[in-house]
C-alpha cells in the first residue's frame, strides 16, 4: 500500500487540478515516467553502489524518504474539492451506505488470502 502512493497521489492531484486535454497530456507524461523507472532503477542503483558502497545506498534511502515527506508536508497543497467528503469516519460511513462501494469492499475482502 505504501508504494502505491507514488502511483496514486500524482494522478489524484492532476484529476483534482486540471481536466480535458491538459489532464490527458499530464497523465501520459506521468505514465511514461512510471514506465521508464523500472528500467532506470538498476542502472542508477549500480552507479550509486559503485560510488558509495552498500552503506551509502542504505543511508540514502531514509534521506530520500525524509526529503519526500518534507516536500509533501511543505509544498503540496490540498487539491481535494471542497464538495467532497473529508477524510475520517464520516466518509467511511457514507461510503458504506453507498451500495456499490460496499459490495466492492466486500468483494475485495472475500478475494484476499485466507487466514487458515
Amino acid at each position: 500500500m505504501g508504494l502505491s502512493a507514488a502511483l496514486v497521489v500524482p494522478r489524484a492531484v492532476l484529476r483534482d487540478r486540471v481536466g480535458g486535454a491538459t489532464l490527458q497530456r499530464a497523465m501520459a507524461t506521468i505514465s511514461g515516467a512510471f514506465a521508464l523507472t523500472p528500467a532506470m532503477a538498476p542502472v542508477l542503483g549500480w552507479w550509486l553502489l559503485s560510488l558509495a558502497g552498500w552503506r551509502g545506498v542504505l543511508a540514502l534511502l531514509p534521506c530520500l524518504a525524509a526529503v519526500g515527506l518534507a516536500a509533501a508536508l511543505l509544498i503540496q497543497v490540498e487539491t481535494r474539492p471542497a464538495t467532497t467528503l473529508r477524510p475520517g469516519l464520516d466518509s467511511v460511513t457514507a461510503l458504506w451506505k453507498h451500495r456499490p462501494s460496499r459490495w466492492l469492499a466486500l468483494a475485495f475482502a472475500a478475494s484476499g488470502p485466507s487466514s487458515s
